[in-house]
């Protein structure tokens, strides 16, 4: 089981591959209410068994029930020692708020270009059944989608909360490659209402079931949050959908120069093509934010690449936008390619063993913060 570790893949940048186009003891959390009921996986007939595939066949659950949600609750009473801010403090007790989820199954085309739920796939006739391969969604995957643990936002949660914002009961937040649902579903209860944007078109038939997404039940008196999640190239498309009036917008492991603007060669499907230019980039995100609201890009990386190997772009952290784009957009700069990797590896060295994802001596964290003026 992972912990709260990044696996260096930009959700963004995994999705454009895989369609081929340019993502001390800690002090101790809260009794947990009474635990949620499981998130239940809808009930229609099953498909016919597809195929079995090379690189997808029917995965058995890694883990059961229950098993990864106390694992995070682990983790978040471990790592919280390790943060200031009473709302990260707060992001990190919501895990007691956390259902277990019953496995489910979700199936693929053969490029993984095409992804269908249960009732999806029975929908389908038997030949395009029996093409399909099958990912078995357990509770780990269900949390994490393979990308990161929802812990990881906690800090980036710090920044924010140092920096003077104050998300409130009804807090719009946008999640720019969300990648996961997990830290959606925290930040929902404790009120907030979420918008997950992404181009990784399995997340759609993941997260598809009653009761992912939607209107999120309060933790501990808070009241209930909402999760939306949405499926396309923000800002090129799905402005209308995104709406405006957002206290909080943040991008993890998505906006790296390596991905954007690398400056040294990096094959064409390891990059993130934003499909607009950078000025109407900035300028959608600072239409977007609510005034004072802030655009947090976090960013955690191994050891850049030397400078006579071939990049690997998930390496180069820094912002792939300059300060003086960032003011000519409107914003004020508040950070710019700021080093937070000391505060991320005392967080790293308080929770379990990081199973060797990340090496704790050379990976860097840097992030840019800007605000929308009042």
């Amino acid at each position: 089981m992972r912990s709260a570790t990044v696996s260096f893949l930009a959700s963004l940048a995994l999705a454009a591959c895989e369609a081929g186009t340019p993502n001390t003891v800690a002090a101790p959390a809260p009794s947990a209410p009474q635990a949620p009921p499981p998130v239940a996986s809808a009930a229609p007939p099953a498909p016919s068994a597809p195929a079995a595939s090379a690189d997808a066949g029917a995965e058995p659950p890694r883990h059961g029930e229950g098993e990864m949600v106390a694992f995070l609750r682990r983790e978040a009473a471990a790592m919280r020692s390790e943060l200031r801010a009473p709302f990260a403090q707060r992001f990190l007790d919501a895990t007691a708020a956390l259902p277990a989820v019953r496995t489910r199954r979700v199936f693929h085309d053969r490029d993984k270009s095409h992804w269908y739920t249960e009732a999806q796939a029975a929908a389908l006739s038997a030949d395009e059944r029996a093409a399909l391969g099958t990912l078995e969604v357990d509770e780990e995957r269900w949390y994490d989608a393979d990308v990161s643990s929802p812990l990881d936002y906690a800090r980036p949660l710090d920044i924010v909360s140092a920096a003077g914002l104050e998300l409130g009961p009804g807090a719009r937040v946008l999640d720019f490659g969300y990648g996961s649902i997990g830290h959606l579903r925290m930040l929902a209860s404790l009120g907030l209402d979420l918008t997950g944007v992404e181009v990784q078109v399995r997340l759609l038939s993941l997260y598809a079931e009653p009761g992912d997404t939607g209107s999120i039940p309060g933790f501990q008196g808070a009241p209930a949050g909402r999760i939306r999640l949405l499926n396309g190239f923000f800002p090129s498309e799905l402005v209308p959908e995104v709406g405006a009036g957002y206290r909080l917008a943040i991008a993890k492991n998505v906006l790296k120069k390596g991905y954007i603007h690398p400056d040294r060669p990096v094959p064409e499907r390891r990059l993130i093509h934003l499909r607009v230019d950078d000025a109407t980039f900035l300028r959608s995100f600072h239409k977007l934010l609510a005034p004072g609201g802030m655009f947090l890009v976090f960013n955690i990386c191994a050891a850049l690449t030397p400078p006579d190997q071939p990049l690997a772009p998930m390496t180069d952290c820094r912002s792939p936008f300059t300060r003086e784009q960032w003011k000519a957009a409107g914003f004020e700069v508040r950070a710019f390619d700021e080093k937070d990797t000391d505060a991320m590896r005392r967080i790293y060295s308080a929770i379990e063993s990081d199973d060797g994802q990340i090496d704790l001596d050379t990976f860097y964290v840097l992030y840019t913060l800007v605000q929308r003026k009042k």
